[in-house]
């Protein structure tokens, strides 16, 4: 779209589908990461947070990377202006999701509270971030509450069976 048509900073549906589905993706990549981790004495806060950010900057730019390729192959020419902000938008907002189990893990390390309790705090951060991802989803569809509200627990039981199953391939 043009500008002149679009309010420059919102998304089309499909962009904000695609922005949620990052962070799902790099959501879940932290909470294998850190449950990995939490499985696997003993803890080493400061390198956990490397290991965190490493995980996190490396998905990003994969996703990237990604989008940038498809849309190369799809399109057969490179992505304008408007496809390159939501290409870079949609694969680095996902970043977000790990500034608290980083500063967690950090202030570990730096002895505020024990390593157990930042990954505690870490796990629990990024299920807050998916259930605002859910919330995210659900919010902008055109369907009434009862239906949103099925959508929002078959997300949360999703979630709850994919760290069941971490746990198990881990623990």
């Amino acid at each position: 779209m043009r500008r002149s048509t679009r309010f420059r900073g919102q998304a089309s549906p499909d962009e904000r589908a695609e922005t949620l589905r990052e962070a799902i993706y790099v959501a879940f990549t932290l909470l294998a990461v850190l449950l990995i981790e939490l499985t696997h004495p003993p803890l080493e806060p400061l390198i956990l947070a490397g290991t965190v950010t490493v995980t996190v900057v490396a998905l990003t730019c994969t996703m990237f990377a990604a989008d940038v390729v498809s849309h190369l192959v799809s399109h057969d020419t490179a992505m304008n202006r408007e496809q390159l902000r939501h290409a870079t938008r949609a694969a680095f907002t996902p970043l977000l999701i790990a500034v608290v189990p980083v500063v967690a893990l950090l202030l570990s390390g730096a002895g505020w509270w024990s390593a157990a309790m930042a990954v505690t705090l870490s796990v629990a951060s990024i299920g807050i971030a998916l259930g605002a991802v859910g919330w995210f989803a659900v919010r902008g569809l055109r369907s009434d509450w009862p239906r949103r509200f099925v959508l929002i627990v078959g997300l949360l039981g999703t979630v709850i069976a994919i760290l069941g199953v971490q746990l198990l391939a881990h623990g």
